[in-house]
């Protein structure tokens, strides 16, 4: 888990309408928020289908403006992930 969780931390830094608090550090997964309360359920349906991003919508736990990141695998994969749903919550949604 080497340096992945500090992908996470600057993936969090970098997007200004996203928060959370930081997971303890032997933790591999973090629950991350849309600080404006946006339900990102559509972008992240979007972004599986356009992108093949996954992530566990906040919706299954009652909060539809977050979602649940995991971060187990390598770090390159990760990083590309990353980018990946960063595209995706940046997406338009379409009907």
């Amino acid at each position: 888990q080497t340096g992945k969780r500090e992908l996470v931390d600057a993936f969090v830094a970098r997007h200004s309408t996203l928060a959370w608090v930081p997971p303890p550090k032997a933790s591999v997964f973090g629950w991350i928020k849309d600080t404006r309360g946006a339900d990102l359920l559509p972008l992240i349906e979007q972004g599986i289908r356009a992108l093949g991003v996954i992530t566990a919508p906040g919706v299954f736990f009652g909060e539809p403006s977050a979602f649940r990141l995991g971060w187990t695998t390598d770090a390159k994969k990760l990083g590309e992930g990353l980018s990946r749903l960063a595209k995706a919550l940046e997406l338009e949604t379409r009907a």
